[in-house]
C-alpha cells in the first residue's frame, strides 16, 4: 500500500502567497487524478474562500477549533 504525500505551505509572514500556491497545487492534483486533501489554518482569509463564494461557519477554522 502506498503511503500518502504530505505537503506543507507555510511561513511566518503574512502575504506571501501561501493559501494561494497551497490552493493551485491541490486543484492541479486533484485534476491530475489525486486525491487531495486541503487544510488551510489561517483563520483570516482561509482555503475555502477560493472555492465557495460563501464560506459557511462550519468550514470557519476557528469555529471547528473551539468546537
Amino acid at each position: 500500500m502506498k503511503r500518502p504525500h504530505k505537503v506543507a505551505c507555510s511561513s511566518r509572514k503574512g502575504g506571501t502567497g501561501k493559501t494561494t500556491t497551497a490552493g493551485g497545487l491541490a486543484q492541479g492534483l486533484a485534476s491530475a487524478g489525486h486525491k487531495v486533501a486541503l487544510i488551510d489554518l489561517d483563520s483570516q482569509a482561509n482555503a475555502a474562500s477560493m472555492f465557495l463564494r460563501r464560506v459557511p461557519k462550519e468550514f470557519r477554522v476557528e469555529q471547528w477549533l473551539l468546537g
